[in-house]
């Protein structure tokens, strides 16, 4: 009888191991992201830089609109530059002369960076004269205080399919007036031979001083998500 059993038991199949836990589903790149320099936060007289890059090939709109609302296209320089990207990779916006993409000119505000990409050219005509970008027309299409849904419906009308996009928008603070006295040294006279002693100049030598300056600041990414309109 114990023979038996031991034969049945053996005979049993083992139990199939436990499947591995589900891993989590990869996440899906970014169709369209932006960079700004220094964490999008900047000063009179600054220049920012802007980068972008798409997941797909396609063709690419960047769009500067200022903290007074103007609106200027930083990418293509020029309406008929080729302004098609490769996917995957990272792309530097430049201005004139291969400088950053714009100039912090406003004292304060906020600012915002916009960048579209499609899979079929934009038509950019409505808003070039004479071969140039039309400011005017550019300014125009600002028409409500909803900066992102205007600079949709901007996109809407250039182009001839779907796109997605990407927003950014950057704070322009004053500079600060710092004064400092600096430290000086004042003879003490007493048991001994004199010796000097650091005190702060201030009394009949006081110094007082304005420096105009910021912090150093490296260039640090400041991410989000993409969008996908329509």
């Amino acid at each position: 009888m114990i023979a038996a059993a031991l034969l049945v038991a053996i005979a049993l199949p083992a139990p199939a191991p436990a499947p591995p836990p589900a891993s989590a589903p990869a996440r899906a790149a970014p169709t369209i992201r932006l960079w700004l320099s220094d964490d999008g936060h900047y000063r009179p007289g600054d220049r920012a830089k802007v980068q972008v890059e798409t997941r797909d090939d396609g063709y690419l709109v960047v769009v500067h609109v200022d903290p007074d609302k103007r609106v200027r296209v930083l990418f293509p320089l020029n309406p008929g530059d080729d302004n098609r990207v490769r996917g995957g990779k990272r792309y530097e916006i430049q201005g004139r002369g291969g400088r950053e993409a714009f100039a912090v000119d406003a004292r304060s505000g906020r600012g915002t960076v916009y960048a579209a990409v499609s899979r079929e050219r934009f038509q950019f005509d409505r808003y070039v004269n004479g071969g140039q970008w039309d400011f005017r027309a550019l300014d125009g299409a600002l028409t409500s205080s909803d900066v992102e849904a205007d600079l949709n419906e901007f996109v809407r009308g250039i182009s001839q399919a779907d796109f997605d996009y990407d927003l950014l928008p950057y704070d322009i603070s004053r500079r600060s007036l710092y004064a400092y006295a600096p430290y000086g040294y004042a003879p003490y006279y007493g048991y001994g031979y004199p010796y000097y002693y650091p005190y702060p100049a201030f009394s009949a030598s006081f110094f007082f001083g304005l420096e105009f300056g910021r912090p150093r600041r490296a260039f640090f990414p400041a991410f989000r998500g993409f969008r996908r309109f329509r």
